[in-house]
């Protein structure tokens, strides 16, 4: 899998009309550690983002601009260390989303 950073060069391109987003397994057990947010930073350009799979990736947090995809209704974020509160941030902010929080 490639390192992080390559996640800062997706996300730093202008694909405003992406629906589907994919970036699961990036924080797997291995050398590249957990995913950290400011790795998604960028994420907030892509407005028409209807489905985000961000499971397996150990996030703690999400960066800011992940409140700002209001045409969001599917969130995988299985698999994550994501803590009560920032949890309750989520589903405050996509209260009609199906998010699957998972284990």
């Amino acid at each position: 899998m490639p390192p992080h950073t390559v996640l800062r060069q997706l996300l730093g391109m202008a694909l405003t009309t992406v629906e589907e987003l994919r970036v699961n397994g990036w924080g797997k057990q291995d050398d590249r550690g957990a995913l950290e947010p400011e790795y998604l930073a960028g994420i907030g350009a892509f407005r028409r983002l209807r489905t985000l799979n961000l499971a397996s990736n150990r996030l703690r947090h999400l960066p800011a601009e992940f409140y700002t995809l209001h045409e969001l209704a599917m969130v995988n974020l299985r698999n994550n260390k994501l803590h009560q509160a920032v949890r309750g941030r989520i589903t405050a902010a996509y209260p009609t989303a199906q998010i699957d929080f998972g284990s």
